[in-house]
This record gives C-alpha cells, sequence and structure tokens, in this order.
C-alpha cells in the first residue's frame, strides 16, 4: 500500500486554519466529514486515492471542505493542537497512523473511530507517545452511514482530562440526540475510561447486536413457520413495534420484509449465511476469559459461525422427516412474541452490562455503566426507547449492587409472569416445531438460572471432587472440603 506524503515531514511548526482532518473516505469516513461540515466545522480530508477525495470536496464546493494530495499539506492545514480522525480498515491504523503522526506535533491528536480490538488500542496509544508524543484515542462509532452523517453514538476512550477539554465539546456538535426525554437531556457521547474503553464499549455494543439480531431473526421464523405469518404480514409487526419501542433494527428489519423483486419478497432470494467482522466473537471471548454469563450473544456468534460453515451441509438430514416435528401454537400470538422478543432483548442488554462491568474491572477502566447506555440512547444500530430507564436505573444505583429484575420498569412490562409464561410457550412451540432458536432458548435457560435456588451445578462439583479430588463447599458450614465417594 503506497502513500502520498511519505518523505521526510516538515510542517510539524505550522498551522492551518482547518477544524479537524479526516483520514479514509469510505462511506463512514465520507458522511462522517459532511457531517462535521454541516454543523460548522472546517474540514480536512485525505484518502489514498486522492481522486475519492477530490470527488468528495468537487460535489460540495466549499472553503470549508477541503481535500489533500499530501499527507502534509493534509496536517498544516489545521489549527494547533491538531485532531486527525482515522477511519480506515483495521490492518491500516498502524501505517496510517504513523505516516500522520510524522507531519505532527507534541500534543496532537490522533483518533481511530475504526472497529479496532481494545487491547491493540492501549498498545498504540504508548506506542504513538512514546515515539512522536501524539496522544492516540480509540473512539467507538455506531449508526452505519446514516448515523455517521446525521448523527452517530461517540463511545470516548483515552487520558479523562484532554477528552472532556478537547474531544467532547468538539465531538457533542456531531453525535446523535436521544431518542426520547430523559436522563437529564444527555446527548449521545460518553467518555468510557482510559485507554481502550471507547472500543472496549464498542466492542460490547457490537456484541450485543449480535445477540438481538439473532433474537429478531428467530422472531421471524416463528412468525413465518409456527403462526404461518406471509412476510408482509411480519413486516406490519415489526414496524408497528418499531414506532411504538423506538427500536432502529426492529425499523430495519420491517424495511427488508417489505422489499419486492418481481412482486416476490427479496429476502426470500437472500442466501442463509450472515457475515461476521469479529467483534461479536471478541466480546464472546472476553466474557469466557472473565468468567460472564453472555450466552444470547454466544448464540448470536455460533449461528452467523455455522451459517458459514463449510461443513454445514455435510451434517444435513436428508430425510427431515427422520426429526420429529410437531406444531403446537395455543396461546402464541404476535404480541406474545413480541413481548417475548423484547424480554429477551432486556436479557442481552443485561449480558452486556456484565461484560462492561467486569472488563472495566479487569483494566481498571472505571467505566460507568450510565454513561456507557447514555451513548447508546440514540445514533447507534441498537438504539431503542428501552435504554433510557436502562440509563437511569444505573445512574440511580451506580454504587449499590441493586438486581435489574428488581426495577419497576422491568416488572412491569419486560419480565413478569405474563411474559415469562409467554416466553416459555414460545420456545417450546418452536422447539416441537423442530426450529433452530439458540438466542430464545439462550435468554429463557439464563432466565431460569437467575430465578433457580439450586442450580445442577452442584453435581458437576461432586463429580470433580470424587474423579479429580478438586473439593467443594457446603451450604451447612464454612469451608473447603474433599470427599471419598465410594465409601458405602
Amino acid at each position: 500500500m503506497v502513500y502520498r506524503g511519505l518523505r521526510p515531514c516538515s510542517v510539524k511548526n505550522k498551522t492551518g486554519a482547518m477544524d479537524i482532518g479526516i483520514v479514509g473516505l469510505g462511506a463512514m469516513g465520507k458522511n462522517l466529514a459532511l457531517n462535521f461540515h454541516r454543523n460548522k466545522f472546517k474540514v480536512a480530508i485525505y484518502n489514498r486515492t486522492h481522486s475519492k477525495a477530490k470527488a468528495v470536496a468537487d460535489e460540495l464546493k466549499s472553503e470549508s471542505l477541503k481535500a489533500y494530495e499530501s499527507v502534509s499539506d493534509f496536517v498544516a492545514s489545521l489549527v494547533k493542537p491538531r485532531v486527525i480522525v482515522l477511519l480506515v480498515q483495521a490492518d491500516a491504523v498502524d501505517s496510517v497512523g504513523e505516516m500522520m503522526a510524522k507531519c505532527m506535533q507534541e500534543d496532537d491528536i490522533i483518533i481511530d473511530s475504526g472497529n479496532s480490538y481494545y487491547k491493540l488500542t492501549e498498545e498504540r496509544k504508548i506506542h504513538f507517545y512514546k515515539n512522536f508524543k501524539v496522544h492516540f484515542y480509540g473512539i467507538g462509532i455506531s449508526g452505519g452511514e446514516e448515523g455517521a452523517l446525521w448523527g452517530p453514538a461517540i463511545m470516548v476512550g483515552g487520558d479523562e482530562e484532554s477528552a472532556r477539554k478537547r474531544l467532547l465539546p468538539l465531538l457533542e456538535k456531531v453525535c446523535a440526540d436521544p431518542q426520547v426525554e430523559g436522563t437529564d437531556g444527555k446527548k449521545c457521547i460518553s467518555y468510557c475510561g482510559p485507554g481502550g474503553a471507547g472500543h472496549m464499549v464498542k466492542m460490547v455494543h457490537n456484541g450485543c447486536e449480535y445477540g438481538i439480531m439473532q433474537l429478531i431473526s428467530e422472531a421471524i421464523a416463528i412468525f413465518r413457520s409456527v403462526l404461518k405469518f406471509s412476510v408482509e404480514q411480519v413486516a406490519d409487526v415489526f414496524a408497528l413495534y418499531a414506532k411504538t419501542e423506538g427500536c432502529y433494527l426492529f425499523e430495519n428489519v420491517a424495511q427488508i420484509l417489505y422489499k419486492k423483486e418481481n412482486d416476490k419478497p427479496l429476502i426470500d432470494f437472500v442466501k442463509d449465511v450472515a457475515m461476521q467482522k469479529g467483534t461479536g466473537r471478541w466480546t464472546s471471548i472476553e466474557a469466557l476469559n472473565l468468567g460472564v454469563c453472555a450466552t444470547i450473544i454466544d448464540a448470536g456468534v455460533a449461528a452467523r459461525t455455522f451459517s458459514s460453515s463449510k461443513d454445514r451441509f455435510l451434517m444435513h438430514v436428508e430425510d427431515s422427516t427422520a426429526l420429529l416435528k410437531s406444531v403446537f401454537t395455543q396461546g402464541l400470538c404476535k404480541d406474545a412474541i413480541m413481548r417475548s422478543l423484547l424480554a429477551a432483548m432486556l436479557l442481552a442488554f443485561q449480558q452486556s452490562i456484565c461484560v462492561i462491568h467486569a472488563l472495566s474491572e479487569s483494566m481498571q477502566y472505571n467505566t460507568s455503566i450510565f454513561e456507557a447506555l447514555c451513548s447508546w440512547r440514540g445514533g447507534c444500530i441498537i438504539r431503542m426507547n428501552l435504554l433510557t430507564p436502562l440509563a437511569d436505573f444505573y445512574k440511580q444505583n451506580a454504587n449499590k449492587r441493586v438486581p435489574l429484575m428488581h426495577a419497576s420498569f422491568v416488572k412491569e412490562k419486560y419480565i413478569n409472569r405474563d411474559v415469562v409464561s409467554q416466553l416459555r410457550l414460545l420456545v417450546s412451540s418452536a422447539v416441537k416445531a423442530g426450529l433452530p432458536i439458540p438466542a430464545f432458548s439462550s435468554a429463557m435457560t439464563y432466565l431460569d438460572m437467575i430465578q433457580t435456588e439450586v442450580l445442577p451445578t452442584k453435581y458437576i462439583q461432586g463429580m470433580r471432587d470424587n474423579f479429580g479430588a478438586h473439593t467443594y463447599e457446603r451450604i451447612d458450614k464454612e469451608g473447603v472440603f474433599h470427599s471419598v465417594w465410594t465409601e458405602k
């Protein structure tokens, strides 16, 4: 990969008039640049292929958005201390960042807003300051192309003093507003902690997204296979709930279900192979390493993995009648399915919160759950009205270990006797119909585990002690014990 401007840089002490620099003019980079420009910032843009940057500038024809062909001219155009945002492929962050840093000066800032692994951000923070005296920030941005243009959710990680003084005032102008009132009108941007904390929260956001998208997909399959809804009828349900719940993914799925090609639903021509970029897998791995139960996220990752497995069709049962299937739908209706879906989505958020909390403790980030949830309330892919009372709950109980299931808004709408009965009916109906629903099954099992006083895992510990003398704890007295289980 060859970049212009790699010659020794002589612009370190020059300063220009542009407020911010954007590197990488793909869909996200272009739209973020236009967002800054619309909000009255002077924007410098740079792209490896200059024609792409020039096309954006030529289209806008504004003195407040300029494309630069060389790195030196691009950096020199920025007002000091400089702020440069990278929106490049993950494997190009180091090379592009160093190319910029060679032309920057002490206390300038490089922001990586791609989907980078948070531990790499920790390493880059040290590397860029040690070698260039440039501050490196990992800032997660969610919302896709539209979010980048009209206001994304922004998760900031890095030095707190500098972030609050220099970056948050800048980024607050381009981030999303919350969908509903609450949390004192806070915008959808949060300081998540030092180092890689911003990318950590964005990683978990994406993991939660995997789980929720899998739940939605399973709900559609139940509508179609169990209740025998047409594609358009399912679209109508999600379009209605998109309005009442303020859920972007409900709106998104309604749009894809309404789309037709040659008067037939386009979705029925889409191959059932779901791709992934790895952020969901990272979340699952981190949760496993820290001993956090994130089974709904795991189910979302596993479903995508299996869908694209090369060996998938080697395991296929040729005669589907060999699997006994029956359909039991008594009491299962569209509202029961949607209430079950909302309950499972709440549980996915709860698991995500547990992962953030554990990672924050492990990395000593001191990440505020309230702040993280506030950044998700608008602009991002998983935005929905539920996030406002959820954020308020964690604001009120920031330093208390109050179970989420005790919150009044949870008991009134999401997790109560009626909803749990509907979720149980949904899972049993799908199982009897032979439908694979790993995310819903995980949600139901997770809820049952929460509510079960004595888990079957006691038998595991007994077996471990029997074959390996791994010891066990007792419920009737303190201490650690080992028994000779073969004695009669």
